[in-house]
């Protein structure tokens, strides 16, 4: 079944579409029921065909098969709603023209899987308040609960605590990474509310050979 809020959020058997127009959601909601009806072999030939048609997906598509983590940018323009939904949203200020996120989840009991360095380019954002021409950024992970990540510009500067090891985001709702600090996106009386300005300095990493820090993936180890 399908479902409409007033935050503009459809969800369904094939997956959700949220923070949509109401002609993207008519779209791809009918798009979604057609899907349904396609038998598996049907459906990945049509995907093929698609792929060929739009090549610019191809590398997008294999990121997300390849990553250790379930990740997606966020569909949704409110913070409230992010702040509220299930899984991490991470928004980012960095100063860096392409910044990745190299991030593991926390679980207890299992082996932290990093992604492999520099990380999963973070996407330009479109939630209200955070807009990409401020330099803001954001990936979602629907499925994690604890994130230890570090941010970079796809080489040797990194983004890390002043205080040292990772950024931890320990739970599920908003993120928001800015002047060195990692901090849970707050709603009061019902309402999103902005994240409180830290003057805190940017620590980077001026001398982090990429060969190390694929070492210290590979042995599941975490960066510091």
């Amino acid at each position: 079944s399908v479902q409409r809020s007033s935050e503009g959020y459809v969800g369904g058997a094939m997956g959700q579409v949220q923070g949509r127009s109401g002609l993207d959601v008519d779209l791809l909601t009918k798009l979604s029921a057609g899907l349904e009806v396609l038998s598996d072999d049907d459906l990945l030939s049509a995907a093929a065909s698609f792929l060929l048609k739009r090549p610019s997906l191809k590398e997008r598509l294999k990121s997300r098969l390849l990553s250790v983590l379930d990740f997606e940018e966020p569909s949704v323009a409110s913070p409230k709603v992010l702040a509220e939904m299930g899984g991490i949203t991470v928004l980012a200020q960095t100063g860096f023209a392409s910044p990745r996120i190299h991030c593991a989840e926390a679980k207890t009991g299992h082996a932290m899987l990093w992604t492999t360095p520099p990380g999963l380019l973070l996407a330009p954002s479109g939630v209200d308040g955070f807009p990409s021409a401020s330099g803001w950024n954001a990936l979602r992970f629907p499925t994690s609960s604890k994130l230890e990540l570090v941010v970079n510009d796809g080489g040797s500067n990194w983004i890390k605590p002043a205080t040292g090891g990772n950024f931890i985001a320990d739970g599920e709702g908003l993120w928001i990474l800015r002047n060195g600090q990692l901090q849970r996106h707050e709603i009061r009386d019902g309402q999103s509310a902005p994240a409180p300005e830290v003057a805190a300095p940017v620590v980077k990493m001026d001398s982090c050979p990429a060969g190390d820090a694929l070492k210290i993936a590979e042995d599941g180890g975490i960066l510091v």
